[in-house]
C-alpha cells in the first residue's frame, strides 16, 4: 500500500547517525516503516542494479531474477555501490548514476517518504519518488508478507506452511524451435508451439496428507485414499477368530474394500500400536470374549474409543461407511 503524507513537502536532510538499518532509522526518527524507502543492490552482469522496496517488506529475489531474466545475480559490492554516486547504509537513487533502478509499485506511488541522502549520517525527509529520483521503472518487485493487503478483499494477509505436491514448468519455444515443431496461425504463417509440461510427485501428495493428518501414534489416512481402508486384527490364533477374519476379508474385498489382516503372532498392544502407525481408517478387532457375545471390536482411527458390533452387522457397516 502506497504511503501518503505532505505530497508537496520539499527535501530535507536531517542528521541520522547511526541508523544504518531500517530498525534504527524508524526508532530515531520515530516514523513507521512503511514510511521509508529501502534499497538494496544488485550486481547483475558487472553492472548494479538498484532496487528499492518499502522499508517494512524485502525484495522478491525471485521476482528479480524474472525481471531482469537472470540466470545469476548477485549482492554489488561496495565499491560498485559507491562507484555509482550512493552510500551503502544511507543509499538512495537520488543524484545516482550508472544504474538501473527499479522501483516497487508501492513506492512509485508514495510520497513523503525518508530515504538516505547517500552522505554518511544523514537521511533524506519528504522524499517524493517521482520528483526527486532519477529515471526508473516500477515492479511489483517487493516480496509479500502479513503487513500485504490482499488486493481483492483488501483483508491482511497470512502465511501458513506449505508442502509442493507438484509444479509446472514454463518451456516457452526453446524445446519446440530445436525440434522443428510448428504450426499454422489464423494469419497463414508458421510459429513455434508455445510448450509447458507439469508433474505431481506421489510420493509429495502422501507427505503432504500425514502432514495435515496425523496424531501422536501416526497418520490418519483419509477414507478416500487409504492404502487399506480396513484393518482386521484377530487377537489370539484361535481358528475361530482367523477364519472370521478369513470370512470378513473375502466379503469386504468382494465389496470393493481393501482390507489388510494382521495374522501376525504378536501380542494384542504391538498390532493395536502398529495398526495406528499404519494409520487405515478402520480397525476391526476379533478377540474371544467378544467373539463370545457375537460382537467384535469396530473402531475409526480418528477416534480414541471402540464400540461392539454384531458380527452379522460389520460388512454392512462398513459398506455403509465407504459409500457415504
Amino acid at each position: 500500500v502506497p504511503f501518503k503524507g505532505d505530497e508537496n513537502a520539499a527535501l530535507e536532510k536531517v542528521e541520522t547517525p547511526h541508523c544504518a538499518s531500517i530498525e534504527d532509522l524508524t526508532k530515531f526518527l520515530n516514523v513507521p516503516a512503511e514510511s521509508t524507502a529501502k534499497c538494496v543492490f544488485f550486481d547483475f552482469e558487472g553492472k548494479l542494479i538498484t532496487v528499492v522496496v518499502p522499508g517494512n517488506l524485502d525484495v522478491s529475489e525471485i521476482k528479480l531474477h524474472n525481471l531482469l531474466k537472470a540466470k545469476e545475480l548477485y549482492p554489488a559490492e561496495d565499491s560498485l555501490i559507491k562507484a555509482c554516486g550512493m552510500v551503502p547504509g544511507f543509499a538512495s537513487p537520488i543524484n545516482s548514476h550508472d544504474t538501473r533502478i527499479i522501483v516497487d509499485e508501492a513506492i512509485a506511488d508514495s510520497f513523503d517518504l525518508v530515504t538516505g541522502a547517500n552522505e554518511e549520517g544523514f537521511h533524506f525527509k519528504h522524499c517524493n519518488p517521482k520528483r526527486d529520483f532519477p529515471k526508473f521503472e516500477v515492479a511489483d518487485i517487493a516480496e509479500a508478507s502479513e503487513v500485504c493487503k490482499c488486493p481483492c478483499c483488501g483483508e491482511l494477509l497470512t502465511e501458513t506452511r506449505g508442502i509442493e505436491m507438484g509444479n509446472i514448468f514454463k518451456l516457452g519455444t526453446k524445446f519446440s524451435e530445436s525440434m522443428g515443431a510448428k504450426f499454422l496461425t489464423a494469419e497463414k504463417t508458421t510459429a513455434p508451439a508455445i510448450m509447458g509440461c507439469y508433474g505431481i510427485g506421489v510420493g509429495r501428495l502422501m507427505a503432504s496428507v500425514v502432514e495435515n493428518s496425523h496424531d501422536d501414534f501416526g497418520p490418519i489416512w483419509p477414507k478416500s485414499i487409504a492404502p487399506f481402508q480396513v484393518e482386521i486384527v484377530p487377537i489370539g490364533k484361535e481358528a475361530e477368530l482367523v477364519e472370521l477374519a478369513e470370512k470378513f476379508e473375502k466379503e469386504l474385498e468382494a465389496a470393493g474394500i481393501d482390507v489388510l489382516v494382521d495374522d501376525r503372532d504378536e501380542r494384542p498392544g504391538v498390532k493395536f500400536k502398529d495398526a495406528d502407525l499404519w494409520g487405515s481408517p478402520v480397525r476391526i478387532a476379533i478377540g474371544k470374549k467378544g467373539l463370545a457375545n457375537g460382537e467384535v471390536e469396530w473402531k475409526f482411527r480418528n477416534e480414541k474409543e471402540f464400540s461392539m458390533v454384531k458380527v452379522e452387522d460389520v460388512v454392512k457397516k462398513a459398506k455403509e461407511y465407504f459409500e457415504k
